[in-house]
């Protein structure tokens, strides 16, 4: 685990040795095909402690009540043909925020907002769209917004592209105020040649600034980062890799969702989900008290 560029001077959970321990959970099969649930890319935390987990192309959402409830299966629709369903995020008004993805290349990718209607969730009208325009990217077929995570007032996507002009290689991120209905942009450093970004977590601080963890991810690599978003937010933010997953999950697991397993500012569990095994949904914690 190694940070590429200057090491920030806010404090990071120190990198850690310890191992991870897994618990599988059973997902029922997608009603409307009977087929198995795969490609689980998105995974959020709604106001009541259930964990909401978003394959990317079944039209449905997983819910995993808080005491290990059995999972539940919520049809999502009104989402547009040829969009994959990447990352979701709660917002404070009850709304789900779904980051998104196709197969083309495009200048944006559309946040989709959608709510609970009962035993479904129904996507809207209106959108949120993130702009490739601040760093003249376009966003590559079947990269998109990887990560989505709402805290402090901030809707927080970071993109699995990786423009590395200098040599240097980075993760577009866009903050958007949701209060004032506008976009702050950086670039995240990477801590590898090949890892993209995949998942990302945000936590208010005792300062103004912001709290990150991501997991960048590739074929061989899955390292849990850290970062600080400090608004308004500069060209570039430095990431330090706190966590090397890779040997305790291997070098195929395709981790795509992180979260702080308990609210406030001690570090004592980190959930990260994949679905690549039909059925079952790991769990990953990392044990230890830290402060960040």
């Amino acid at each position: 685990c190694a940070s590429i560029g200057p090491t920030s001077p806010a404090p990071h959970p120190k990198p850690s040795d310890r191992g991870l321990a897994s618990q599988d959970l059973a997902l029922p099969d997608d009603p409307s095909s009977g087929d198995i649930l795969e490609g689980i890319s998105g995974l959020a935390r709604a106001a009541d402690g259930a964990l909401w987990l978003s394959p990317e192309r079944q039209r449905v959402l997983v819910r995993i009540g808080p005491a290990g409830s059995p999972a539940e299966l919520y049809p999502l629709e009104g989402v547009p043909e040829g969009l994959d369903t990447e990352s979701i995020a709660w917002l404070p008004d009850g709304r789900l925020a779904i980051g998104t993805e196709r197969v083309a290349l495009r200048n944006e990718n559309p946040i989709l907002l959608a709510r609970l209607v009962g035993k479904a969730v129904v996507v809207g009208e209106e959108t949120i769209p993130f702009s490739y325009a601040p760093w003249n990217l376009q966003a590559a077929p079947n990269r998109g917004i990887e990560g989505l995570t709402q805290a402090g007032g901030w809707l927080v996507a970071i993109s699995e592209m990786d423009p590395n002009d200098d040599g240097a290689r980075r993760a577009p991120l866009s903050a958007y105020h949701l209060a004032e209905a506008r976009w702050e942009h950086t670039l995240v450093s990477l801590s590898s040649a090949t890892g993209r970004m995949s998942a990302l977590d945000c936590a208010e601080t005792d300062g103004e600034a912001l709290h990150c963890l991501a997991i960048e991810r590739h074929y061989g690599v899955s390292r849990v980062l850290s970062f600080h978003l400090h608004f308004p937010l500069g060209p570039m933010t430095s990431a330090v890799c706190i966590q090397n997953l890779t040997p305790d999950i291997g070098g195929s697991t395709n981790m795509e969702g992180i979260l702080r397993q308990a609210p406030g500012r001690v570090l004592d569990d980190v959930e990260a989900v994949a679905v690549e095994n039909g059925h079952a949904a790991q769990h990953l914690d990392r044990g230890g008290a830290r402060r960040v």
